[in-house]
């Protein structure tokens, strides 16, 4: 005889966390990792200092030879350009998850466009709350990703953009890096 128990907890479980959205692209679900700050996350904020001022470390460091270093709204312009590329963006950041820091929004220095980030195998998140308008500095694979409405809305949803989320009537298209380490620099 089957359980009636885990039927009942799964949407529990969902409802509690944010989920991981895209099976196919190696990320876990909120199901399968703790919603507590992963290793890879200190709780106390490791400060680090290079010639462009403070900045905190999340996921994998940079890597020493920097690959194709381009700003947000760059990237933006010429998107199919660098589809499937691993690259270097700049930018700045909008609005972070607030449930847990799985994802965040990029924009460029001049407050245009928006690039949507979440980090590999769900390995590490950014600050929930207290990013926006930090300066930032991340490298992933670049792609144009489609979201169901579902999706689309859970995302502005969890941003506080009810309005926004009650609008998406059709899948929306978005500019889509897979980030496997970020630099967040100071408001200083």
């Amino acid at each position: 005889m089957r359980s009636a128990v885990p039927s009942v907890l799964l949407p529990l479980v969902l409802l509690c966390a944010c989920k991981g959205t895209d099976a196919g692209d190696g990320a876990m679900d909120a199901t399968t990792r703790p919603a507590s700050r992963p290793a890879s996350q200190p709780m106390s904020a490791d400060w680090q200092q290079d010639a462009e001022g403070r900045y905190e470390s999340f996921g994998a460091p940079l890597a020493a030879e920097a690959p194709t270093t381009v700003d947000a709204r760059t990237l933006l312009a010429t998107l199919d350009g660098f589809e499937g590329k691993t690259v270097r963006v700049e930018g700045y950041v909008t609005s972070t998850c607030p449930k847990k820091g799985c994802w965040m929004n990029v924009h460029g220095a001049d407050g245009k466009g928006r690039i949507f980030v979440r980090f590999l195998d769900y390995a590490f998140f950014v600050p929930k709350t207290g990013a926006e308008g930090r300066r930032v500095v991340f490298e992933g694979e670049v792609s144009k990703r489609e979201m169901s409405v579902d999706e689309a809305r859970h995302y502005l949803e969890d941003a506080g953009d009810h309005d926004g989320a009650s609008k998406i009537t059709k899948p929306v298209e978005v500019p889509f890096v897979m980030a496997t380490g970020v630099r967040m620099y100071a408001k200083d």
